[in-house]
């Protein structure tokens, strides 16, 4: 589709004109205010109308070519012209002066993916999906705040459904409290029912215990009676023991005890001399041996000391000039070996050199006959081309043979002079060696007097230290230090003997004393036991005495009957005591009347079955009792309560809560489906947007040619859009104007390419104010290029433009006057 013509009746600055258009490349030129802009906004307004969609009063024709060759006339305009609307043709198709940026981008490029795929109802179809289901689509990453018609209505059915939930539970628990009641009503009837039969036993109780008091009264009785005639028993019994007195029984046990204690002092007294004797013994066998230890460290001793006479002229002050003289042998052959082998080191250096000089000898003598050799050569050639020169005077070949000659005297003579070169370092190297064998001849008689020295200074060592052994009578240093050492040691030896000897007769005086101790405990002991033996004798008299007095034979026998008599008269003091305590002053008249009442009571049992459990089995019934009736009144109250709460009969809360469960489910379905439309509508978008990214491939190719390569291309991320220069992405606002322009430009046609019909149409007003001349060429080489696919109409006040343009584009010039 191509704008043929436009045609205006009355519009603006236009009276009654009318424009033609080609399908390429059209150029609108004219200064500023000559109308290009008024022009290219009537296309506009006559394709699409005013905004508010009022018909226009001044009317404007414009003649519209389709593809297949048919021609529309369009006067006022549609409101949305091929299924577009005026933004996104103000967005793609027409770009304003100055104004190359997006409205509401974000907005803008949602209809672009839409237009691409021809989907322009898919955002209507989002927008109605997200009313109804609102924030659920946030599980698709979609920043939703609503909540949505169908969430809210599921929201409102929900507390409806907790609140007939709520209302059947309370029904429930009304049924569960009345069962309870009549459960606690029944068990209140067999708690008192209970309670009466455990309450009659307890009267029962009550007698028998009357019964049981009076017999254990009777018994009482009858025991007093018991009482009276065992203390007279009593009372008898210890006139009969009166002789057994507790005084006698005293010093009878404390004669006994006195015994014992002398007898065991008697048992230890005789171990303990057994002891020191076998003590004595042991002490005594220790002083014969150590008398013969004494007597064999002291033959030790003296054998020790001949001994030591024999080594007496050995001594430490001789050892240590030996060693003296020994170490000086041992570092005069040390240094003896390190002068020989300097020596011959200084001998096989000299042999060396002399080997070199030789050698170099014969190469200079070599070199000297080949240096004669080329020295005849060199004349020979030198001859030789001379004469050939000459000759060339009648013979002009032989000139060359001159040539020849001159050039081999040349060579031989710069072998001659190289021969002569080597020659002289020869001869140079050989006096060196030369010099270095006369210093060698002087080291080496230097060493060889060192040596001499050396082994004259060993010689003397050696008859030194032979002066020194044969004086000690001995053979060498080894056996002369051995002397020493065993001196040192017998010395040392005869120290230590003597110290011993000394240690032992300390321990033999020592043992002497020890044994006078012992003597006089002995002596001691023995006479401890004679006074023990006589004290024991003067107890054994008491005793006698005692038991003479008592007519018993022993001790035991005494203390036995003496315990008896103790064991009666507290038997007589507790009954008469159990006498005078007793409020019963008369058993027998108390016996009396205690047999008639309990004849009266005969009738009933000794014991009742569970007699003790009884006080408490009646507490606890009552006890429980209570509690029953306490919790029968709670849940009548807690019934009446619930009742006033409720707003339905039980049927209709159940009937209304089916319906709401129903209803629910439905509209969570419905929820579900909606949000797998969505991500099918997402899925389709996607698409969309994989077509945006090969645009804004397209738009990076054509930003990169227009600037140079100076930018590497454009790329869109989250629906904002981005220029990429070497490592860096920098966005719209960060570039500078120019720069931006020119990168909305690429953009916008790439975009127009992508989505126009076939043959469609772009309206630039002045699109290149902020390009330089270089850019504006290249932007311009990109249209002329686009042309050959659709309309394009540019306007521009730049002379220059108008020149550059080629030949064959349609020029519309405009000027202030139309």
């Amino acid at each position: 589709m191509w704008i043929k013509k436009i045609k205006f009746d009355d519009f603006i600055t236009f009276k009654g004109q009318e424009f033609q258009f080609t399908p390429g490349l059209n150029l609108i030129y004219g200064p500023n205010e000559a109308g290009k802009t008024s022009l290219l906004e009537g296309i506009k307004w006559s394709l699409f109308g005013k905004k508010g969609r009022k018909k226009l009063k001044n009317k404007i024709e414009i003649t519209l070519v389709l593809s297949e060759g048919k021609e529309i006339i369009i006067n006022d305009g549609l409101p949305f012209f091929l299924n577009m609307g005026v933004d996104l043709f103000e967005n793609i198709y027409f770009v304003h002066t100055a104004e190359l940026d997006f409205k509401e981008p974000k907005r803008f490029l949602t209809h672009l993916k839409a237009k691409l795929l021809n989907l322009d109802l898919l955002e209507q179809a989002k927008s109605e999906i997200k009313e109804l289901i609102g924030k659920d689509l946030q599980v698709l990453n979609q920043r939703i705040l609503k909540t949505g018609l169908i969430n809210e209505r599921i929201k409102g059915l929900k507390e409806e459904r907790d609140q007939l939930e709520h209302e059947r539970k309370l029904y429930i628990e009304i049924r569960t409290m009345e069962h309870n009641k009549r459960t606690l009503e029944a068990e209140e009837r067999q708690l008192k029912q209970a309670l009466s039969r455990w309450e009659e036993k307890n009267a029962l109780l009550q007698q028998i215990l009357k019964k049981r008091t009076l017999l254990e009264r009777y018994k009482r009785c009858q025991a007093l009676k018991e009482y009276f005639r065992e203390r007279e028993r009593l009372e008898e019994k210890l006139k009969v023991l009166s002789a057994f007195s507790e005084e006698d029984g005293e010093r009878l046990k404390e004669f006994q005890v006195r015994q014992a204690s002398l007898n065991q002092k008697m048992q230890e007294k005789k171990n303990r001399l057994k002891e020191l004797i076998l003590e004595l013994q042991e002490i005594q066998q220790k002083k014969t041996g150590l008398k013969e230890e004494i007597a064999q460290i002291t033959l030790n001793l003296e054998k020790q000391k001949i001994r030591a006479g024999q080594y007496a002229h050995f001594n430490v002050q001789t050892l240590e000039e030996i060693k003296k003289v020994s170490e000086r042998k041992k570092f005069l052959n040390e240094n003896k070996e390190k002068i020989a082998q300097e020596l011959r080191d200084v001998q096989n250096a000299y042999f060396t050199i002399q080997k070199d000089i030789e050698a170099a000898k014969d190469k200079i003598i070599s070199k000297s006959v080949q240096i004669k050799k080329l020295f005849y050569f060199c004349m020979a050639g030198l001859g030789l081309g001379l004469f050939s020169f000459i000759l060339s005077f009648w013979f002009v070949p032989s000139i060359f043979l001159g040539l020849l000659c001159l050039l081999g005297t040349g060579f031989w003579g710069y072998q001659w002079f190289k021969g002569k070169k080597i020659i002289r370092q020869l001869e140079l190297e050989s006096n060196n060696k030369l010099s270095q064998i006369n210093a060698m001849d002087a080291q080496q008689k230097e060493k060889q007097a060192q040596l001499e020295e050396i082994k004259k200074e060993i010689a003397q060592c050696e008859t030194n230290c032979f002066k020194f052994c044969q004086e000690a009578r001995v053979k060498d240093l080894v056996t002369y230090e051995i002397r020493l050492k065993e001196k040192t040691e017998i010395h040392q030896a005869i120290k230590e003997n003597e110290q011993i000897l000394k240690q032992k007769k300390e321990i033999l005086a020592e043992i002497n004393q020890a044994i006078e101790r012992l003597d006089e405990k002995i002596a001691k002991i023995k006479r401890e036991k004679e006074e023990i033996e006589n004290s024991s004798e003067q107890i054994k008299k008491e005793i006698n005495s005692i038991l003479a007095k008592a007519g018993v034979e022993g001790i035991s026998i005494y203390l036995s009957k003496l315990e008896e008599k103790k064991k009666l008269i507290a038997q007589k003091i507790t009954l008469t005591k159990a006498i005078e305590t007793s409020e019963i002053k008369d058993p027998q008249l108390e016996l009396a009347t205690l047999t008639r009442e309990l004849a009266i009571l005969q009738h009933l049992p000794e014991n009742l079955e569970n007699e003790f459990e009884i006080k408490k089995r009646i507490e606890e019934l009552q006890s429980k009792l209570k509690a029953v009736s306490n919790e029968i009144n709670q849940l009548m109250g807690r019934i009446e309560t619930i009742r006033q709460n409720l707003s339905l009969p039980e049927a209709g809360v159940l009937n209304r809560l089916y319906l709401v469960k129903t209803k629910l489910k439905e509209l969570e379905t419905e929820r579900k489906q909606w949000l797998g439309v969505y991500q099918i509508l997402l899925d389709i978008e996607a698409r969309a947007g994989e077509s945006l990214v090969e645009i804004f491939k397209r738009a990076s190719n054509w930003f990169a040619f227009v600037t140079d390569n100076r930018w590497k291309g454009v790329v869109l991320e989250k629906e904002n859009i981005y220029a990429l220069k070497n490592k860096q992405k920098l966005s719209v606002e960060q570039l500078s104007s120019g720069t931006r322009d020119q990168l909305y430009f690429a953009v916008r046609l790439a975009m127009a390419q992508a989505i126009m019909p076939k043959g469609f149409f772009l309206l630039l007003d002045d699109p290149f104010l902020t390009c330089d001349k270089e850019r504006t060429k290249r932007l311009l080489h990109l249209l002329d290029q686009l042309a050959k696919h659709c309309q394009i109409i540019l306007a521009t006040k730049e002379s220059w433009l108008k020149e550059a343009m080629r030949k064959g584009i349609n020029i519309i010039t405009l000027d202030l006057n139309n």
